[in-house]
């Protein structure tokens, strides 16, 4: 069967949190030697998984063709592993990346009949951050070959600034309530887990820890609805 050609690779670099500062120059090259030799064996399966399994098909068939190939090459990774973002000593939300390679390589798999946007990149940087990984590699395999973005996720320091001038004087009761409830829990959303997260991840943390919801009961003849606090 013939060989698919290598795709274009664009390397992309988007800061986010993952402990602290940034690595050394000697680490940072002995990195990329090591990034490199096993990119290059994981672009080696992706291609051998589109010749084999051809293209037009839905994204969990490449998905089990590329297990396959993973442990035929034993090359170790780990598939969909649950990652649990954790708020106030709970589990606030999950994230399921589709691999970890060398538990250091993130990859996510795509098969959409288009180029690859924002919210792919959004979704990888998200798996990229709760791991800690600093290589992710975003696929596409919907496509006439396989579509690989490389992705070099760089730490960064992070900080939390807050204003209330514009509260001061202007609200209380209730309202003042509410809003400092509201401050706790994006205070403890930045302690726990920085900057780097996706809106989306962002917004499912902040409904957790606000805990606030509706109770609705519906009898034969009374209604009754209830706002409600979890605690």
């Amino acid at each position: 069967m013939m060989e698919k050609r290598p795709p274009r690779m664009a390397k992309r670099t988007h800061g986010c949190h993952s402990g602290r500062g940034t690595a050394s120059t000697a680490a940072g090259v002995w990195m990329s030697i090591i990034y490199e030799s096993r990119s290059h064996a994981i672009r080696s399966c992706l291609f051998h998984v589109q010749n084999d399994v051809g293209v037009g098909r839905d994204e969990e068939d490449y998905h089990k063709a590329l297990i396959m190939c993973f442990r035929q090459n034993e090359i170790p990774f780990v598939s969909k592993q649950p990652h649990p973002l954790m708020l106030f000593g709970e589990e606030a939300h999950r994230l399921f990346p589709d691999f970890s390679v060398w538990q250091s390589i993130t990859l996510e798999l795509k098969a959409v009949p288009r180029r690859l946007g924002a919210p792919e990149f959004v979704q990888l940087f998200d798996y990229l951050k709760c791991r800690g990984d600093s290589l992710g590699l975003l696929v596409n395999m919907g496509l006439d070959r396989v579509f690989i973005d490389r992705v070099v996720r760089h730490p960064e320091q992070t900080r939390l600034t807050e204003s209330w001038r514009y509260w001061s004087g202007q609200i209380d009761g209730k309202s003042r309530e509410i809003g400092l409830a509201v401050r706790d829990v994006l205070r403890e959303i930045f302690r726990q887990h920085e900057t780097g997260y996706g809106t989306e991840v962002v917004s499912k943390l902040i409904h957790f820890g606000l805990r606030w919801g509706i109770a609705a009961n519906f009898g034969k003849s009374h209604a009754e609805i209830t706002g409600m606090r979890r605690r």
